[in-house]
């Protein structure tokens, strides 16, 4: 939903002005943004269970530093299909170090069978929302979109880690907030899975009649 739409335009927009121009004078490797978007995910996953406002923050800016390696590379002349299979997959490790975070938050609540289900089929539909897209691209056929792609994930992620503070306000008790989160991610990233597979179907039995 957000990928490729006109909020992360201007988002990247921003950062190509800001930071992604210093960043290419000073020589910095896009490999090195994405290295240290996975450091920073393991970092926050790291902190979720005792510091999950400092997670939160820390999964922000991996985020960003997930939007600025391709752009780097593109702006420094180093674009490469290595580069670009580096960041798919180093993403798909990060994003787990930080779901793992939010289960161990979640697991203090008084449902911590719930939070581990939810944790499961978080992980899985994040898992096929990206392995959908890459097999429809395999036999030809672009497939993108739906409202839980990769930024509205992670930006979900830090959202119910920042969320943590107003636990007790809102009702939920400690974790309550990571378990939301988990329950969310879990509807949302299998919904956009199964409807990318819907479409992608759709389209590669049209693309043989």
């Amino acid at each position: 939903m957000l990928a490729g739409g006109p909020a992360e335009r201007a988002f990247r927009g921003v950062l190509q002005a800001l930071v992604v121009g210093p960043l290419t004078r000073r020589g910095v490797s896009p490999d090195t943004l994405t290295g240290a978007g996975l450091v920073l995910s393991a970092v926050a996953g790291g902190l979720a269970w005792a510091w999950p406002v400092a997670a939160g923050v820390t999964v922000l800016v991996g985020g960003v530093m997930d939007a600025l390696d391709g752009s780097l590379a593109r702006a420094a002349g180093k674009a490469t299909r290595a580069g670009a299979f580096l960041d798919s997959t180093l993403d798909r490790y990060g994003e787990f170090l930080v779901l793992a975070g939010l289960w161990l938050r979640a697991s203090a609540t008084d449902h911590p069978l719930a939070a581990g289900a939810f944790a499961l089929a978080a992980v899985q539909g994040a898992l096929m929302v990206s392995y959908a897209r890459a097999r429809a691209e395999g036999l030809g056929h672009p497939l993108r979109g739906g409202w839980f792609e990769r930024p509205e994930r992670v930006l979900l992620m830090a959202l119910g880690l920042l969320a943590s503070p107003w636990e007790g306000a809102l009702g939920l008790g400690r974790g309550g907030a990571a378990l939301a989160t988990l329950a969310v991610l879990a509807a949302g990233a299998n919904a956009t899975a199964l409807d990318r597979i819907r479409r992608g179907r759709r389209a590669l039995r049209a693309g043989e009649g």
